[in-house]
């Protein structure tokens, strides 16, 4: 299960109307937090854009382009995209919430997962990350995602 901490004095008390309740974590980009939608309910994961990537027009055009994608994926095993503030001043997308264990923890714990189980996590067909992520990915190279865009390794 996700831990949580409080918030502190440095943390916003709301982005976008989602009241921030706690922090889940540090993220590639920024921090993430859980944040109550305006109505209350339900309760979402909010990703913040640090100020390092705020700033960057290649960035913020690669976070719109990103938050578009991101909102077509639909499944079982991710988290949808529920709301965005691509144009704020501290770009956030805001995601359905999940308790779960971060996948940094799942690797810390248990190591590397094979593609064998990546894949049916996800439910890909083999070459499916490469069908889902354009030609950006090579067929058979494990891809990593981060800030600074898309890639595969090796």
């Amino acid at each position: 299960m996700a831990a949580f901490a409080a918030l502190t004095a440095d943390d916003p008390q709301e982005i976008g109307g989602y009241r921030l309740h706690a922090r889940l974590g540090p993220g590639g980009m920024g921090h993430v937090y859980l944040a109550y939608t305006p109505g209350g309910r339900p309760v979402v994961a909010l990703k913040v854009v640090g100020p390092e990537f705020a700033g960057d027009p290649e960035f913020r055009r690669r976070f719109v382009q990103e938050v578009a994608n991101a909102r077509r994926i639909h499944g079982l095993y991710t988290a949808q995209v529920v709301d965005a503030g691509v144009d704020a001043v501290t770009p956030w997308p805001a995601t359905a919430y999940v308790p779960a264990p971060s996948l940094h923890a799942v690797l810390r714990r248990h190591g590397g997962l094979p593609v064998e189980t990546v894949l049916l996590l996800l439910r890909l067909p083999p070459g499916g990350f490469r069908a889902a992520l354009g030609d950006r990915a090579g067929a058979g190279r494990p891809v990593t995602g981060s800030a600074r865009g898309t890639r595969a390794l090796g």
